[in-house]
C-alpha cells in the first residue's frame, strides 16, 4: 500500500486486502501518518481513535463551558443593573447555570461511545496543525488539491460547537419562561445579548481553538 501525500490523508480498510484511495479519514479516525514518530511508517491507514480523555482535556472542556457561563452572568447583571441580588435576578442566574450544565451533560452523553459518560474516546492532540487540517491539504502534482480536511482532534473541536448549539436552544426555550416572572423592563435583553455572544464565542473557538487548548 503506497503512502498517501500529506500527513492527514489516509486510506480506509475495505476488506482483508484492499484499501480505499487516499482521502479524508471518517469522523473518529485519523491517519497513522499524523501520529508522533510516524516518519518511518510506509502506510497511511486510517485508524480508529481509542485514547481516553485526560484530565487536561476535561479542564479544557470545562474552561470553554465556564467562559459562556461567566459571560451570561455578566450580561444578566449588566441588563438588570441591580446592586443587590433579589430573588428574581437570582432566578435568571440559576436559569443560565441550568442551561450550561444541561448542555454540557447532553454534549458529553452524545459524544460518549460507551455506557459511561466519562469514557469518551478521542484522537489525541500532538501538534498545533492538528486543529487546522484545512490548511494542510496536499497538492501532489501542484495542480489539484487532495481534500483531507478532518477533525484530527476528535471530539475536542466538535464538542464545543455542539455545546454552543444546545446552549442556544435551551436559551430560547427555557429562559423566556423565567423572564415572564420578572418585572424589569430590560429582562429580555439577557436573551438577546446572549444570542450575540454564543455565535461570537463559536467563531473565536473556530479560529483560536488550537491556541486556547495549547
Amino acid at each position: 500500500m503506497q503512502k498517501c501525500p500529506g500527513i492527514y490523508c489516509g486510506r480506509m480498510l475495505l476488506n482483508e486486502h484492499n484499501y480505499s484511495d487516499c482521502g479524508v479519514c471518517p469522523t473518529g479516525f485519523r491517519s497513522v501518518s499524523s501520529l508522533p514518530n510516524a516518519e518511518h511508517l510506509f502506510t497511511s491507514e486510517c485508524v480508529k481513535c481509542s485514547l481516553s480523555l485526560q484530565l487536561y482535556d476535561w479542564f479544557y472542556l470545562l474552561f470553554m463551558a465556564l467562559i459562556l457561563l461567566v459571560f451570561e452572568w455578566y450580561l444578566i447583571d449588566y441588563s438588570l443593573k441591580r446592586r443587590n441580588l433579589p430573588l428574581e435576578v437570582l432566578s435568571v442566574h440559576l436559569s443560565a447555570l441550568f442551561e450550561v450544565v444541561v448542555s454540557s451533560l447532553i454534549t458529553v452523553l452524545v459524544t460518549s461511545e460507551t455506557k459511561s459518560i466519562f469514557e469518551i474516546k478521542h484522537c489525541g492532540v500532538y501538534r498545533l496543525s492538528d486543529w487546522y487540517t484545512l490548511f494542510f491539504n496536499p497538492s501532489p502534482d501542484f495542480k489539484t488539491t487532495l481534500r483531507c480536511t478532518q477533525e484530527s482532534v476528535y471530539p475536542l473541536y466538535s464538542m464545543i460547537f455542539l455545546f454552543y448549539l444546545l446552549s442556544l436552544l435551551l436559551l430560547i426555550t427555557v429562559r423566556p419562561f423565567v423572564i415572564l416572572k420578572i418585572s424589569h423592563k430590560n429582562a429580555t435583553k439577557t436573551i438577546y445579548l446572549t444570542m450575540y455572544v454564543i455565535p461570537a464565542l463559536a467563531v473565536i473557538h473556530a479560529i483560536f481553538c488550537g491556541l486556547i487548548c495549547k
